[in-house]
């Protein structure tokens, strides 16, 4: 079976802080987001890292042409290139040593997602311990012992767990064992784009190692949508939503 997107109400959302803060924080000057979103970040993923993960620290205070200070520590390039950030258009902007962008990225105090530079493809920092939806699932692994298969009652094997690669017949494809939302962004606060159906066979451009498991991107038209590997089922149990496909 084939992909089909079915739409939803929602609209693709911007990477725009405003948008993604409470109505509170909005209304805060810069100062006040520079000291919600300063701090230490980290990319899980191992292609952002030379090893472990990659560390980027944020310091809270602007010099004189307003940029404030970035540290890597074990990131790869382009993170590894940023020497400052500014926030433009509501969203944060990591520059490297010639101010050129190295990536816009936005979100909460948890996780910003967004674009590298130079069309060098998708980066999501996040805070050590995660998000919300990262807390939930882990306590919810953490109390069933298991990630099961979809909606079934069995538990996913380590095999079914693999990070979907390219084979000999082309990208990664993968296959969802249930209606599985499309978001915007790799976070789960993102916006909704669309439901792809039980049993659809989607190729992947590319997959994500986060805190709260797998987030994959595939091409809907002339957006990229993004959709979790491991979600809470009715609240309760941690699932598997998708599968390498045969």
């Amino acid at each position: 079976m084939t992909m089909a997107l079915l739409p939803r109400r929602a609209t693709i959302l911007g990477f725009a802080l405003a948008t993604a803060l409470a109505a509170p924080a909005v209304a805060q000057e810069e100062g006040g987001f520079a000291d919600a979103f300063s701090g230490i970040w980290f990319s899980f993923d191992p292609g952002t890292s030379t090893g472990g993960s990659c560390t980027v620290e944020l310091a809270p205070e602007a010099a004189a042409d307003g940029r404030r200070g970035v540290s890597t520590k074990d990131c790869r390039p382009p993170v590894s290139t940023a020497t400052g950030w500014t926030i433009a258009d509501g969203q944060i902007r990591l520059t490297n040593a010639t101010d050129a962008t190295v990536a816009l990225l936005g979100g909460t105090q948890f996780r910003i997602t967004g674009e590298l530079g130079g069309n060098a493809g998708p980066l999501i920092l996040e805070r050590a311990e995660g998000d919300a939806n990262s807390r939930r699932i882990r306590e919810a692994i953490t109390t069933y012992r298991c990630i099961f298969r979809g909606f079934t009652s069995t538990c996913a094997t380590p095999e079914s767990m693999a990070r979907p690669a390219p084979g000999d017949e082309g990208p990664a494809r993968i296959e969802t064992l249930v209606n599985l939302n499309v978001r915007s962004q790799p976070r789960a606060d993102a916006g909704v784009i669309g439901v792809v159906p039980t049993g659809s066979t989607v190729t992947v451009d590319t997959c994500l190692t986060t805190t709260d498991g797998l987030w994959c991107g595939a091409r809907f038209g002339d957006a990229t949508g993004w959709f979790a590997r491991t979600a809470i089922r009715d609240d309760t149990w941690p699932i598997l939503t998708f599968v390498a496909a045969e």
